[in-house]
């Protein structure tokens, strides 16, 4: 994969910055907003959170509803307060102490500016890919860091609850979504994400991870499942992906690959059927005439940017306006 280096010195700067952008922030928020799911208690979230006597953007701002305690909650939720500022690390960005210290204090900012919140009204949580050791070791003495469990950590001293969530130390036996943001997701994880979309299509968070997911770990999902779709076991997986909204763009890349390759035999037409099958899935109507339009349509480039629509769409109707 191509990659240049980045010489800006921002705290939270990419230290690579990658020829394919994948959108880690909203795969991160996507699960944290399932595993809330799981939670004991009533949460509130709103992605990308602006703060605007600060002007500053929270990834997740979760704010817990109803009057719970924190030892009766499950899960992320004992780690959560009345209100929750979490910003996400994505791989190739690491946490630094300026970037640590810019949450807290921001926490600490909103109570001191609303004078109905209070210090244990507010927490901090970061989410990140690795553990954030030089970080660590950074922080004052009077901040001491202590592991609640495998991948969470509290750092202790500051003035407002902070916690540090390590998505590859955490135990999958009790995080079932965070764990699977990761580019080296394994064949079986895959099938097993692939498979709850299908008993759950309404859902659009998990749609829209699944999405993620797939950008992902795409090389893995080309070389192990679409160019060996012969197998067996892979021959199910080939089938669900087909009839998810996220999942036709992928076999279209492939489709592309033929054509170049002068295999162009049923391709174009197999493209227009997968289109207008993901659009009657997901809205359970397909007008004749805008069928017949798209089966008209031959030109690959042209099928390939009707995917994308098709499949983050809110509507026939808009589909129709793009279409045309």
């Amino acid at each position: 994969m191509a990659s240049k280096k980045n010489t800006n010195n921002n705290d939270d700067q990419k230290v690579v910055v990658e020829s394919k952008k994948i959108n880690w922030h909203s795969g991160f928020a996507d699960a944290m907003i399932l595993e809330i799911r799981n939670v004991s208690g009533e949460f509130r979230t709103t992605p990308e959170f602006h703060y605007e006597s600060k002007q500053h953007k929270i990834d997740l701002f979760i704010e817990k509803v109803g009057e719970s305690s924190n030892e009766s909650l499950t899960g992320l939720g004992k780690y959560f307060r009345r209100y929750t500022l979490c910003e996400f690390k994505s791989p190739r960005k690491t946490l630094t102490i300026n970037g640590f210290s810019r949450l807290v204090s921001l926490g600490m900012q909103i109570c001191a500016e609303d004078p109905n919140k209070k210090l244990k009204d507010i927490a901090a949580m970061f989410v990140l890919s690795h553990k954030p050791r030089g970080m660590f070791n950074k922080l004052p003495k009077e901040w001491v860091v202590e592991k609640s469990e495998p991948g969470i950590y509290i750092v202790r001293g500051i003035g407002i609850f902070t916690s540090v969530v390590v998505i590859s130390e955490l135990s999958e036996d009790l995080y079932k979504w965070l764990p699977i943001v990761r580019n080296n997701l394994s064949i079986k994880k895959l099938k097993t994400l692939i498979k709850e979309y299908e008993l759950n299509q309404d859902d659009i968070v998990l749609g829209k991870l699944l999405d993620i997911i797939l950008d992902i770990n795409l090389d893995k999902i080309e070389s192990k499942i679409i160019n060996k779709g012969a197998r067996k076991m892979q021959r199910r997986l080939i089938t669900v992906l087909e009839q998810t909204p996220y999942g036709i763009k992928y076999f279209a890349k492939r489709d592309k690959v033929a054509i170049a390759r002068g295999k162009t035999e049923g391709i174009a037409e197999g493209i227009n059927k997968g289109i207008i099958r993901v659009l009657t899935r997901r809205f359970d109507t397909m007008p004749k005439k805008l069928q017949r339009q798209i089966m008209e349509v031959k030109d690959i480039d042209k099928l390939d940017e009707l995917i994308g629509i098709a499949a983050t769409c809110v509507s026939i109707d808009e589909f129709a306006d793009a279409f045309n």
